[in-house]
């Protein structure tokens, strides 16, 4: 074939290329993209003309280099990130090659593979509807291919392709068996998505706070705690260098088996959001019967490999009780463990402790002064410099929730109380429906946990005793709060309010997707065919399924012969236009009226109208007859002219 037979395919092709890339955007090698749209660009009509394709030992290069770059980038052709960029690679050498109706079928058939690997990597209702506009594009390069016809009508026609596929594909999704999804592949797609980490420095929480994207989401299946209750633990942090915390290689591994505690259990299920480490959220004393989900030491949930994907999973807590009723030498050793340096802390805390008597009054004491020392809760806190928990004890006195809980830490342990930090969220909000409590990112929040001999591990959150409101009213509230007393951020409190809106509208939509349509596994399809047929097995569920197609397939064709009416020519739409105005000045043309009959009947009556009847039959009858006639654009204007004459 020549070139000029795929002419009409290619822009919806190239479309198709760089729809299906984009997803992947910022997963793949960050050269790949470049060179995909690089290759695209080639392929458009007017450089092509001007700079001429590679020849077949340049594709030949261009793919070589291509896999030695994807080696460098991903070690290894296996995987689904490594396959998905293969797959975009072999898309720009064909792009470059692509010359006959064979390369465009095998170029978008490589597009439905790129499409279908991005849904290893995302679920959402979005890329889902994203997907569908992509299909619509394949089907528009498809169905150019075929015909040549306007790219309105091309792309209209695929749509409606794809309108009278998705019944069939609700039924295949409600009645065909549910197989493992190819998004159960394990995949390893970088970096983490959540703000949080296993290291915590004065700051870093504190950039949190201005993010609304979703952390997880929380059923609870009964009573929801109170939000001064919804501590969402993570990450214990027990080891401190001065500046920044981190975990205890000690408290990470896994916890030995023992009974529940006879105290008030709370059940729930959390459906986390992709964060690439294997730490999990639940309140205090949490416990899941997950096979790949253990209890560490410190009492935070834990799995055998990151999360890579959304995850959901069904937790227990008893949120009385106690942790560790006895503190081993090591545990308290790694507990008390503080770098050289901070001595006026170390000073202030030693002072207090002697005059307090006990390590419950003293821990009063700090508290107190952190509620009348001058402290002051803020979302945007000053550097510190040098001795850092000096500089901000007795300096600037102004920080976010890790600022707090390490300064408390630290004078727990200088006074010779066991300390730690733990890092997770707090409070949340309820979802847009009802139905599940939302955590975002800006509820992230440190806050402390104290040994104390007669009560073991107990929380105690300093950030209480200065912003009392951030554990009652919600990190949300307060957020607004301080942007609208700031003149300079008035409206970006204001925008971030409607942005957070929004944002919890999609986010309502995009769980409700992955609740409802996503989590329908075997389990809800049996219980689902039980109700309605009264059993699951294979020949009853092979009859419905024929039965749906087949009554699926007769509205269709009904529909077709009820609604499909072939187009009228173009003179014809122009003459009926033209006999509808006349009937309403009560000249109606009557039933086998011929054109020039109905001319002559209008000039009689109306003599002011004569010269355009006469015209109008005469371009009529001759269109009519004569479509192929060199005037005949020009007759058929002329015609549309008068006919909307009024």
């Amino acid at each position: 074939m020549k070139e000029e037979d795929i002419h009409a395919a290619r822009p919806w092709l190239l479309g198709v290329q760089i729809a299906t890339m984009l997803p992947q955007w910022q997963r793949l090698p960050s050269w790949l993209p470049w060179l995909l749209l690089l290759a695209c660009a080639w392929r458009l009509p007017s450089v092509e003309r001007r700079l001429t394709l590679p020849p077949a030992i340049g594709r030949w290069l261009i793919f070589l280099f291509a896999l030695i770059a994807l080696w460098n980038s991903y070690h290894s052709f296996v995987g689904a990130e490594a396959g998905s960029a293969f797959l975009v690679v072999c898309m720009v050498v064909k792009l470059l090659e692509m010359r006959r109706r064979r390369d465009v079928y095998v170029l978008l058939l490589i597009g439905c593979f790129v499409l279908a690997t991005d849904f290893l990597f995302d679920t959402s209702l979005w890329l889902s509807l994203y997907g569908l506009a992509v299909i619509v594009l394949i089907l528009a390069g498809l169905l150019a291919l075929q015909r040549d016809e306007r790219r309105i009508v091309v792309l209209r026609r695929a749509a409606l392709l794809l309108l009278q596929a998705l019944p069939l594909t609700f039924i295949l999704y409600l009645l065909f068996p549910r197989l493992p999804p190819l998004w159960a592949l394990r995949t390893h797609a970088g970096t983490s998505v959540t703000g949080l980490s296993a290291l915590m420095a004065p700051g870093d929480l504190a950039h949190l706070s201005e993010s609304d994207d979703l952390a997880f989401r929380v059923e609870f299946h009964g009573r929801r705690p109170d939000r001064s209750q919804l501590y969402w633990r993570g990450i214990v942090l027990s080891r401190f260098d001065g500046r920044a915390w981190q975990p205890g290689a000690l408290d990470e591994q896994p916890r030995p088996p023992a009974p529940p505690v006879p105290a008030l259990r709370v059940d729930y299920r959390v459906t986390l959001e992709a964060t690439g480490q294997r730490w999990l959220f639940a309140l205090a004393r949490a416990r899941s019967d997950a096979p790949d989900i253990f209890r560490t030491r410190t009492y935070t949930l834990r799995t055998r490999d990151p999360i890579v994907r959304t995850r959901r999973y069904e937790v227990s807590s008893r949120l009385a009780g106690r942790m560790d009723r006895d503190l081993s030498a090591a545990a308290r050793q790694r507990n008390l463990q503080l770098p050289a340096g901070n001595e006026r802390t170390r000073w202030r805390a030693l002072a207090w402790r002697a005059a307090a008597g006990g390590d419950e009054a003293y821990l009063q004491r700090v508290l107190l002064w952190f509620h009348r020392g001058g402290f002051v809760y803020t979302l945007d806190p000053p550097r510190l410099e040098g001795q850092q928990i000096d500089d901000f004890l007795f300096h600037t006195r102004q920080g976010f929730c890790e600022h707090y809980a390490s300064a408390f830490v630290f004078m727990m342990r200088a006074a010779g109380i066991p300390a730690r930090v733990v890092i997770g969220y707090q409070g949340g909000q309820p979802g847009l429906s009802g139905g599940y409590w939302e955590v975002r990112q800006m509820d992230a929040h440190a806050w402390a946990e104290v040994w104390l001999p007669q009560r073991a591990w107990v929380r105690v959150d300093p950030t209480a005793a200065v912003a009392p409101e951030r554990i009652m009213q919600g990190a949300t509230t307060l957020w607004r709060h301080q942007a609208d007393e700031s003149a300079g951020r008035f409206l970006a409190g204001r925008v971030f309010g409607l942005r957070l809106h929004l944002r919890a509208w999609l986010d309502d939509l995009d769980f409700r997707w992955r609740r409802d349509v996503l989590a329908y596994d075997v389990a809800q399809q049996n219980r689902l065919l039980q109700a309605w047929l009264g059993g699951a097995d294979a020949l009853r569920r092979a009859l419905v399924m024929v039965a749906a197609i087949a009554a699926v397939f007769g509205a269709m064709v009904l529909l077709r012969q009820v609604w499909h009416r072939p187009a009228l020519p173009a003179a014809e739409r122009h003459y009926r236009r033209y006999v509808r105005r006349m009937a309403r000045l009560g000249l109606a043309r009557r039933v086998a009226e011929g054109p020039c009959s109905y001319a002559e009947r209008i000039a009689r009556r109306r003599p002011d109208l004569a010269a355009e009847a006469r015209a109008i039959a005469e371009l009529y009858i001759g269109l009519s007859y004569q479509a192929d006639a060199v005037d005949a654009a020009q007759r058929l204007a002329q015609l549309a002219r008068l006919a909307r004459r009024r």
